[in-house]
């Protein structure tokens, strides 16, 4: 099911920058299934979520299928004038450049470090690493990438082979005004996701005490039922007179 938020997707498309950041995070549930999201970053940096969608596995399918959507709410042709930001993983890169063609696709920097990471072990250039891909000109990021070829050749060419265009800061277009290298904006939603539900409202008054505490009141009240059939049978009118019914004998003097 794919959910497309109208109010945050609108003040997106008119109030904030073009760069949509996408992800897809396993659900810990007995279906073991995927969340895609969008989200985007307002004018002061918080996240706006825009569109979400339960898939069974981060493929090439789902993410056309999550991409289309998204492109069709946000009524945009074939995703002019839209910058997408991904890991690189299962296929968004290849259903961006083939269902969203006059998007710009930028590759998530992280993602990348540890890809690189993993394939050079024992290299050290988190440092020029991460100068290259903060360099917001092209001859800062030659001086990085060149002391990252000192180190390591076999690193270097593995960098160049990934096409620094798409990673490096200093090739994002002016007009996305932005300085995102990392799809850090969907782990912040995560998290607070996450938080949400650790959150609990309940004070366990109800089930003490039998009759129904005034935010399920409120509840109730919306739902339009009546209060009576939520409170428990000890606590009616009803049983109150019943337990007065037979009859009492008074007291001796």
């Amino acid at each position: 099911m794919f959910v497309f938020l109208y109010d945050t997707a609108y003040a997106f498309k008119t109030r904030c920058r073009m760069l949509v950041t996408v992800d897809g995070w396993e659900i810990d549930s007995p279906y073991k299934s995927v969340m895609l999201v969008a989200v985007c970053h307002d004018g002061n940096d918080s996240v706006l979520p825009i569109a979400f969608c339960e898939v069974v596995e981060e493929n090439l399918d789902s993410w056309a299928f999550f991409l289309k959507n998204l492109n069709y709410g946000l009524r945009l042709e074939r995703g002019e004038g839209l910058c997408i930001m991904g890991d690189g993983d299962n296929g968004i890169d290849e259903a961006v450049e083939e269902f969203l063609p006059s998007a710009v696709y930028r590759q998530c920097c992280f993602s990348l470090y540890t890809k690189m990471v993993h394939e050079f072990p024992g290299v050290t250039v988190h440092s020029p690493f991460w100068g290259a891909c903060r360099s917001t000109n092209g001859n800062s990021f030659k001086n990085q990438m060149a002391v990252i070829e000192t180190i390591s050749m076999e690193c270097y060419n593995w960098l160049k082979d990934t096409d620094c265009q798409k990673w490096a800061l200093y090739s994002m277009p002016e007009w996305v005004k932005s300085t995102e290298i990392t799809i850090s904006a969907t782990e912040q939603l995560r998290i607070w996701l996450l938080k949400q539900l650790d959150l609990n409202v309940a004070q366990r008054l109800w089930q003490l005490f039998g009759i129904p505490c005034p935010h399920a009141c409120q509840c109730i009240d919306t739902w339009g039922d009546k209060l009576d059939t939520y409170v428990h049978r000890l606590m009616t009118v009803d049983e109150y007179r019943s337990a007065y019914g037979p009859g009492m004998n008074m007291l001796p003097q």
